[in-house]
């Protein structure tokens, strides 16, 4: 593989139109701008803590965040987790590096397409449908933070890719990575290999063993986790994971009861209208054997996911490979004339917009979460640093808090009543006030606090050890938020100045 990028490197210095150089450097600098500036989707925090908490507490086999919200979190496999574990033990646990290895998944899928794409029809054709998966923006957006999606989009391409070229051990390896990675959407490799069986009527196929075996050790592979956790005493894990995937999430829709049948249709017309378009005018032309294969996963994973109660943008990032490959054919159409202008435009604008956006940055502000970001700045500030925090009433997004305070701090936190504050100033039982998934002692900690501005007022009238006990450290106006800390926290010698 490293002698095939080394040619097509050296094609790229022979002036190639159609060279792969220049698609992974507009593919870094989509995918990785502003990678150091802090912030991410409350998922990103929440997948980084596990990693993180893998690489520096020992948590590998059971992913955890914090005692309060996923003592152990038994939703998914720990695999990526661990993945993401050792990158962390290799290069640090930091935000830029968390997101680096967010997009290391989606880099490598480009590169394995265009690959594909070279190898089995023409450049021409790698270089037009690698540019059309590079141009889809809501892969731009979710590939700024880690998830189990992009990782999930390429073991089942590969997966897809294996199926294609008849290599049914290597499919068989691939399906068991995507049921390690995230469980039950695997089972779309099967589904989509059927439905193509149906329509090219290669039943024969089916009389090879090879298929049955590539799938035997599909579930060969993904067994690995129970069985590891079998032998730790921990078998457990796996049975609420079953319940999880199957009675709550796929079964129940995690309580949601609208199927919104139009959703994803319309979410990838506003999204993605170049390639809406485009798959269109592909839909009623005549086609090659790979773009039918492409229709058919593109469509028969479109309308399962549309099937499905539950639906967030980032479950169709599966199928965004397929999305390009369906386009392909009709963009290998483009004349060559056209093509080398194309080319040169690409290559001229990844070169200027990339030492452009590293002169004049978009942004090096936080823009998202910054009430915690500063709060983070006070907390590291102080000697005294609290190890729970409370959400009082609805000041703040739950698990936008309780993933970043694990992420960052290994902390708790806790959704509590408004009462909280009255019974922790004159030193009363704090479990009544505090909303816990399971019964714990809560008065160790040592609290902060996240409330209503207007709380505040309301209640340095009402309690006279209010001024005495707490100080309102920092006021977020535009969030009607306010940081709460004891006073105690403060010391002459902090580095931060009380108000």
């Amino acid at each position: 593989m490293f002698k095939h990028f080394k040619e097509l490197y050296e094609s790229h210095q022979k002036g190639e139109v159609f060279s792969i150089v220049p698609l992974i450097f507009l593919a870094i600098v989509l995918y990785l701008q502003q990678a150091w500036v802090p912030g991410f989707f409350h998922d990103g925090y929440l997948y980084a803590a596990f990693g993180k908490h893998a690489s520096e507490l020992g948590h590998w086999l059971i992913p955890h965040l914090n005692f309060s919200t996923y003592s152990e979190f038994p939703d998914h496999s720990p695999f990526l987790f661990m993945l993401e574990g050792l990158f962390f033990k290799l290069f640090g646990s930091g935000e830029t590096q968390a997101r680096i290895f967010g997009a290391l998944f989606s880099l490598t899928t480009v590169c394995c397409l265009y690959l594909f794409l070279e190898k089995n029809t023409n450049r021409k054709r790698a270089f037009y449908t690698t540019l059309a998966f590079i141009s889809i923006y809501p892969l731009i957006k979710k590939t700024r933070f880690p998830n189990m999606d992009l990782a999930i989009m390429l073991s089942m391409m590969l997966a897809f890719f294996s199926y294609y070229k008849n290599e049914w051990y290597k499919c068989g390896f691939f399906s068991g990575l995507s049921l390690l990675i995230k469980g039950p959407i695997a089972f779309l490799i099967p589904l989509v290999i059927f439905v193509h069986f149906v329509l090219t009527k290669s039943w024969d196929k089916l009389k090879s063993p090879k298929p049955w075996l590539s799938f035997v050790m599909a579930f060969a592979i993904f067994s690995l986790w129970p069985l590891l956790l079998y032998f730790n005493g921990r078998i457990d894990i796996f049975t609420k994971y079953l319940h999880s995937t199957f009675s709550h999430t796929i079964s129940g829709g995690r309580g949601l009861e609208s199927y919104q049948f139009h959703a994803y249709f319309v979410f990838l017309l506003k999204q993605t209208p170049h390639l809406f378009l485009l798959l269109i005018y592909v839909l009623i032309k005549k086609k090659d054997d790979l773009t039918k294969f492409s229709l058919v996963a593109f469509i028969t994973i479109l309308l399962f996911l549309t099937a499905q109660k539950l639906k967030y943008s980032h479950y169709l990032i599966v199928l965004y490979p397929y999305y390009a490959l369906a386009v392909g054919e009709a963009l290998e159409r483009i004349k060559d004339d056209l093509s080398q202008k194309v080319s040169f435009f690409i290559k001229t604008i990844t070169t200027i917009g990339a030492l452009v956006l590293l002169i004049f940055p978009l942004t090096t502000k936080i823009k998202r979460d910054v009430p915690l970001y500063e709060t983070k700045e006070v907390v590291e500030s102080i000697k005294v640093k609290p190890n729970a925090w409370a959400i009082i009433g609805d000041s703040y997004p739950f698990f936008a808090a309780t993933n970043f305070f694990a992420y960052y701090h290994h902390a708790d936190v806790y959704r509590a009543k408004h009462s909280m504050i009255e019974a922790w100033l004159s030193e009363q039982d704090l479990d009544s006030h505090v909303i816990k998934d399971f019964d714990h002692d809560v008065n160790k900690y040592q609290w902060g606090f996240l409330v209503r501005s207007d709380d505040v007022k309301l209640w340095r009238s009402q309690y006279a050890q209010f001024n005495e006990k707490l100080v309102a450290v920092k006021s977020f106006n535009r969030k009607g938020l306010t940081l709460l800390l004891p006073k105690v926290y403060f010391y002459s010698d902090s580095l931060f100045k009380l108000p």
